[in-house]
């Protein structure tokens, strides 16, 4: 069968390597050829001129990029009145900066824990608040003692005398209870007072740093795009180009199969015959027949069989009318109409009665 395939032109399996080298090419040539003309149109036509009430950005090629690929640079402008506007926060913003500082460093954070800094009864911040508050408290105490000075001696008691000693010490005990009471009762808010008046530098601070921070100028402006390549997927075109391959010889492999399928299911007698010499071998001339023909010995490529019979060369030119020409591109001789019959050289030599 060797020879009839290579006359019949027998399809070669495909090459997956050839194949996915072909894929890859592929690839590569959508890369450079489609995909990044594609995404270099898409950031021009995108990183296009804005101009707002404000600001405007503008955009240029300032380099190119490995393979060519243009990089984009963006510029902004504020107008002239918003120019001078920044400018004047900025300096308002580098003031505020510089007041958050000062006013860490007055704070003193770090000197001492923050419990001895707000303290209590007698220390620290709240300590003082409530020797403020108690402070308050002295005019009317002395006016007390004063008034209780005066009714003492109009009742003829002086400084010394039992009774005007122990009417003093009542009065100061008494004062000295209502001092401990509101000072009690002071207490909790005169810390809470001053806890707040310790944390007070730090929150200023953190608000003017806030302030003095710098704002975008591109505020409402939409800016343009980057670049975004799509990467070819390799890995589904090799796919989808091995599997193509394997579908067309599997096209190929079944035409080829039901042309032999056909050729070989030739057989004597046939009113139709292939006759085609490239199918033919051990072709022996024999005799020359009534019609100008002649008649030849030969075996087909798939068969050891001897046969007799015509060449169609020689039929296609003596009688055109009895060829019929093949979809599978051989000749083929109707026997019928040369009334004429393919057969073995067995059965030729008993009809010629050798």
């Amino acid at each position: 069968m060797s020879g009839l395939a290579s006359a019949l032109g027998e399809p070669s399996p495909p090459n997956p390597a050839q194949a996915g080298s072909n894929a890859l090419n592929l690839a590569s040539q959508t890369a450079t050829g489609i995909n990044t003309p594609i995404a270099e149109q898409n950031q021009a036509g995108s990183n296009y001129q804005e101009y707002g009430p404000t600001s405007s950005l503008t955009y240029g090629q300032v380099g190119t990029g490995p393979g060519g690929v243009p990089i984009y640079g963006a510029t902004t402008q504020y107008t002239p009145q918003q120019e001078a506007l920044l400018q004047t926060l900025q300096g308002t913003q580098a003031t505020a900066g510089g007041q958050a500082g000062s006013l860490l460093s007055g704070a003193n954070y770090g000197a001492q824990s923050p419990t001895a800094a707000i303290g209590n009864l007698t220390s620290g911040l709240t300590g003082q608040n409530v020797a403020s508050y108690l402070s308050s408290a002295d005019p009317f105490f002395q006016t007390q003692a004063s008034q209780l000075d005066t009714s003492l001696r109009n009742q003829g008691l002086a400084p010394g005398q039992p009774a005007y000693d122990n009417a003093m010490r009542q009065l100061n005990t008494s004062q000295g209870l209502s001092v401990y009471g509101a000072a009690a009762q002071f207490e909790p808010q005169a810390f809470t007072q001053a806890t707040t008046e310790y944390e007070l530098p730090a929150a200023l601070s953190e608000n003017l740093a806030g302030f003095a921070a710098p704002a975008s100028p591109t505020a409402g402006l939409q800016g343009g795009s980057a670049l975004n390549i799509q990467t070819p997927n390799t890995t589904g075109d090799v796919s989808a180009e091995v599997t193509a391959a394997q579908n067309q010889y599997t096209a190929q492999q079944a035409q080829y199969n039901a042309m032999v399928n056909g050729l070989m299911g030739v057989g004597t007698g046939a009113a139709l015959a292939l006759s085609d010499v490239r199918l033919k071998r051990n072709i022996t001339k024999l005799a020359k027949l009534a019609n100008g023909l002649f008649s030849y010995c030969f075996r087909y490529l798939w068969d050891n069989t001897f046969y007799v019979g015509v060449m169609a060369h020689e039929v296609e030119r003596l009688v055109p009318d009895a060829i019929v020409h093949g979809s599978d591109g051989y000749l083929r001789v109707n026997y019928g109409r040369l009334g004429l019959r393919l057969m073995t050289l067995d059965e030729w030599l008993a009809n010629e009665g050798h």
